[in-house]
């Protein structure tokens, strides 16, 4: 939890190892936050939750400041990419997404592989266009290649998550 929730005790809290000393601390460390999530018996659990946790805001920031520099780009203010994401919540996709992208299921696809490319690519070719140097979405762009030259091109699009 960052300091804020800290004051507040509004945040996350991740405890894993010895499950008897976590039952003692348990009451006390429960007061410091808004919520205690025990991971079981694995010491170093928390550790590797914690940077996966941060891994996954990084991404999610930058995949953001990409979105900002494209809308910038095609005079999209801020105020009309807000009203976009609070009609259209992106982030109530995600356990769907993460479901489809493990599943190891890709066919039937709502959105092919070589769609999503197209697209990619002409997002990165507008921003070239309008000067505007996007930093995530070519690295995603790359991916989908590396999948398109394997022969999923007509498959979903999430497989370009899938662990080979």
């Amino acid at each position: 939890m960052g300091p804020q929730n800290a004051l507040e005790s509004t945040g996350y809290m991740l405890v894993s190892g010895n499950q008897n000393l976590i039952k003692k601390l348990e009451p006390p460390l429960a007061a410091l936050t808004g919520k205690l999530i025990n991971l079981g018996e694995e010491t170093g659990k928390v550790a590797a939750m914690k940077l996966t946790g941060n891994l996954f805001l990084v991404a999610f920031t930058a995949g953001i400041a990409d979105t900002l520099a494209f809308a910038n780009t095609m005079n999209i203010s801020v105020d009309e990419l807000s009203q976009l994401f609070d009609i259209w919540n992106p982030g109530a996709a995600l356990p769907a997404r993460l479901k489809r992208m493990t599943s190891g299921d890709y066919s039937d696809p709502s959105w092919k592989l070589e769609m999503a490319r197209k697209d990619t690519g002409l997002i990165i070719s507008e921003a070239a266009n309008q000067n505007t140097t996007l930093k995530i979405i070519p690295a995603a762009a790359a991916l989908m290649d590396e999948w398109i030259k394997k022969g999923h091109g007509k498959d979903e699009w999430t497989i370009i998550g899938k662990m080979d």
